[in-house]
């Protein structure tokens, strides 16, 4: 279940470009441009939010057999995700992963297109995805936006409901692979243990939005770490972790 953030986050490389009719076109342009104003809202207005998926088979979708449960805050360039024991922060310089079962600190130069975080690079993958059909529908002052894939896609389907009142993302359905859900060997054997439908449907509910305060220590990267000469060495709070410097990919 903890490897569906990382499937999700990956899926905008994963499917590729298609040609739409111009009405589903016209749908995708306004779920990116939805998105894209809930992402830049938090650089003006720094927010967070709860988050919780789910997961259950597509045959019985009220059937829960797994969740996950964090939060998420944005503030200008600055993000935070706290997932289960992982904890991931773009502050000023770095991009920050922090496994805290594994004792381990993983630092990165900061990217503005950083896979750690889920609402731009939902953006990302709606506008490179192999998109077959697109519809947008609303109810008050909820817009659904559902998204249906090629064939043979990782992703079947995607529905995004976003309330336009408050600018909120409230939730995402993907009907996903379940192979892809599984551990790398697992898949290699391209086959499901028994009780996995051929798709997965995973939930996320985005709630409780509340404003940050300006100053968030969680954002400063001098929590998490300092550099001594060459050396990165973790801070007091994390004196039991190791420091690994990732590569460019």
């Amino acid at each position: 279940m903890k490897r569906i953030l990382l499937l999700i986050w990956a899926m905008c490389f994963l499917l590729g470009l298609h040609s739409l009719q111009a009405q589903d076109q016209a749908a995708v342009e306004d779920a990116v441009a939805s998105l894209k104003y809930i992402r830049e809202a938090g650089k003006s207005s720094p927010y967070g939010f709860d988050i919780k998926y789910t997961y259950a088979n597509e045959s019985k979708p009220g059937v829960i057999l797994d969740s996950l449960d964090g939060s998420i805050a944005i503030a200008g360039n600055h993000y935070y995700c706290r997932m289960d024991s992982t904890e991931s922060i773009r502050a000023d310089r770095y991009n920050i992963i922090v496994f805290h079962e594994d004792k381990l600190m993983l630092l990165a130069i900061a990217r503005s297109d950083s896979a750690i975080d889920p609402i731009s690079n939902m953006q990302t993958m709606i506008v490179k995805s192999g998109a077959e059909k697109c519809n947008v529908s609303r109810r008050k002052s909820v817009k659904t936006i559902d998204i249906t894939f090629l064939p043979g896609s990782p992703c079947k389907n995607l529905v995004m409901q976003i309330d336009t009142a408050v600018h909120h993302l409230l939730s995402v359905e993907y009907l996903l692979k379940s192979t892809l859900l599984l551990d790398p060997a697992a898949q290699q054997e391209n086959s499901l243990p028994a009780g996995y439908d051929e798709y997965a449907l995973v939930r996320t509910t985005f709630f409780n939005y509340h404003p940050l305060k300006l100053e968030e220590k969680r954002f400063k990267e001098e929590q998490y770490f300092y550099k001594e000469g060459a050396e990165f060495k973790p801070a007091n709070a994390f004196s039991d972790y190791q420091v690994v410097l990732s590569t460019p990919n």
